[in-house]
Parts: C-alpha cells; sequence; structure tokens
C-alpha cells in the first residue's frame, strides 16, 4: 500500500544538493586522492565529506 504521497519542492531541493555532494565526492575527491603529491587534505574539508562518504561507502 502506497501511503507516502510525491515529493515536495523543498524535498526536491535537498535531495538534488545530496546527490550533488555525492557526485562530487565520487568525481572531485577521489581523482584528486589518486594524484600524486596531492596536498593533504585539511581536517576541516575532510569534516564536511565525512558523513557523505560514510552514507554512501
Amino acid at each position: 500500500m502506497f501511503i507516502l504521497g510525491r515529493v515536495t519542492t523543498v524535498a526536491r531541493a535537498l535531495l538534488d544538493q545530496i546527490k550533488g555532494v555525492h557526485d562530487y565526492i565520487n568525481a572531485a575527491e577521489l581523482e584528486r586522492l589518486r594524484i600524486a603529491g596531492a596536498p593533504e587534505m585539511s581536517v576541516t574539508h575532510f569534516a564536511r565529506i565525512l558523513p557523505y562518504a560514510m552514507r554512501w561507502g
């Protein structure tokens, strides 16, 4: 039985932002980690992307 209705405009915008961060981590961060001599990741940057990295494994 389908209980929930359609996704709201606000929820859709939030889901799009989350998907964007997911795509960023998969593209930019993975590529950066493969580059020899890449600068160390700062604590601040790591703390910002850690929850998303944990979410998507």
